[in-house]
């Protein structure tokens, strides 16, 4: 296995998400006690951290940002080993910990659909799969050899080491479709009709019966010497580790998917796949009728409000019209993406920001990706884009509201509790807007204490706030007692 010189010129050739990541790496091998302070590349990270841990975070993030597959991998993979080996030789099981699950990580953005096809010398490509053999080898003698340690970690450190694992030991579109799905969502496209389900949460009971889980296996015979059976193999692994949560819902990810719209089944990680690799278009699901939720208690199987309105009228927070408004405000300056937009290769503009992005990263041509990703109806990779602008942009008022999509799942309904609640010291003017807004997700995600809390704050207010759809809805909803005078 060979380390590139850290003085190499290959380091400026092999880049990140944010350009060469020598310096990360120069940080990483000279040790905690010389590491100055950093800035966080990962800027909704609240924890606090020494210089050291954000080079390491920092480094992480330009190899896997947006679960894209940088060439910087390359290089950076053989040094993770020697810095793992340091790790090991020092006692360290936490930074182990740490390498293996964020390396795990890494590698499960290197599947086909990340790559341009781009040549690599075959002397860096041998020693990066040198390396990658190296880092799975040593991920399964912690997994047997420190079982009981890793039994100990806290619930959010083993989730993540779990999550790293299929990607270490060979199955990263596996890898990659459980970092996309947080282990809650599965987004399955139909081989049949092209129908993508995005709606799939494995927290929610009527969206699990779409999934017949596979069966559990009889864990204590799995070869530990193979993993060419990903269920078998993985499904041990977890059930070691005492992962039960992460074990049951494995089921669901290896089980079988039946599609609501014409009936077809198929093996849920092919679907997966299917849904991630943008070989066939996606099928958008038909309208369902409204629900009565008139009765006591009754509640729509999905959000069945009107998009929330100022008194004005202008739609806010409609995912729409914000990503129409940022598109304006990037007009001119890419015009090659708004040249393939113009004759409708939107897949082409798509590739056009990713790579522009490489070069230099913008919040506006990020969001520019997330237009092109939402006519695409790909809503996962759009949220990525979205959240990578907020990255680089934390106060953009657009960028927030196209996060809250009036149509969501609930996992991201939770997440935008948070944002409205940014937009709302952001961008007081309208705050009656985003209390209901976030009244609505509150009640939808069963705080309806909280959202009663909104309701009220908004109807002090007043206005022509008051007579919107959304606003009735919910007071008839939550406070059908009291009084709106």
């Amino acid at each position: 296995m060979h380390l590139t010189d850290l003085s190499s010129p290959l380091w400026e050739a092999y880049r990140g998400a944010y350009g060469s990541v020598r310096r990360e790496m120069e940080i990483l091998m000279a040790g905690p006690e010389a590491a100055p302070p950093q800035e966080k590349l990962r800027r909704l990270d609240p924890a606090e951290k020494d210089g050291y841990r954000v080079a390491f975070d920092n480094l992480c993030e330009e190899l896997s940002h947006q679960m894209s597959f940088y060439e910087a991998s390359y290089l950076v993979l053989p040094w993770m080993v020697a810095l793992l080996e340091q790790k090991e030789a020092e006692g360290d099981l936490p930074w182990q910990v740490l390498i293996l699950s964020e390396m795990g990580l890494c590698l499960a953005a290197d599947v086909p659909w990340n790559h341009n096809g781009n040549e690599v010398p075959r002397e860096i490509l041998d020693s990066y799969q040198e390396s990658v053999t190296i880092l799975g080898e040593k991920a399964k003698q912690l997994l047997f050899q420190r079982t009981e340690d890793l039994r100990r970690l806290d619930r959010d450190t083993l989730s993540l080491f779990c999550t790293g694992l299929p990607g270490l030991l060979g199955d990263r579109r596996m890898a990659f479709a459980l970092v996309m799905g947080y282990w809650e969502t599965c987004y399955v496209q139909c081989g049949s009709c092209g129908y993508l389900d995005e709606e799939l949460e494995l927290s929610d009971p009527v969206q699990r019966k779409k999934i017949k889980p596979a069966k559990r296996r009889a864990w204590q015979r799995w070869d530990r010497k193979r993993c060419d059976d990903t269920y078998l193999w993985y499904g041990s692994a977890l059930h070691l580790l005492g992962a039960r949560e992460l074990e049951e819902k494995l089921a669901f990810y290896c089980g079988t998917y039946t599609c609501p719209l014409c009936g077809a089944r198929g093996p849920v990680p092919e679907g997966l796949i299917r849904a991630f690799d943008g070989s066939r278009p996606a099928v958008e699901r038909p309208p369902e009728k409204p629900q009565n939720t008139s009765s006591p208690g009754a509640r729509a199987e999905r959000p069945a409000a009107t998009p929330a309105c100022s008194p004005e009228g202008t739609d806010l927070m409609e995912t729409d019209n914000a990503l129409t408004r940022a598109g304006e405000i990037c007009a001119g300056l890419y015009q090659d993406v708004e040249a393939l937009l113009d004759v409708g290769d939107i897949r082409g503009a798509a590739a056009r920001c990713g790579e522009l992005l490489k070069e230099a990263p913008d919040w506006r041509l990020y969001v520019l990706q997330a237009h092109c990703y939402k006519r695409l109806g790909k809503t996962p990779e759009l949220d990525r884009s979205l959240t990578a602008a907020l990255e680089l942009a934390p106060d953009n008022v657009l960028i927030l509201r196209a996060r809250c999509p009036t149509a969501a799942t609930t996992n991201r309904y939770r997440r935008h509790v948070g944002d409205l609640t940014r937009l709302m010291e952001l961008d007081p003017e309208h705050l009656g807007v985003y209390l209901v807004s976030r009244a609505y997700r509150l009640h939808w995600t069963g705080d309806d204490e909280g959202a009663r809390q909104d309701l009220r704050a908004a109807r002090d207010l007043g206005g022509g706030l008051l007579r919107t759809a959304d606003f009735r809805y919910l007071w008839q909803e939550l406070l059908p007692e009291e009084p709106l005078g």
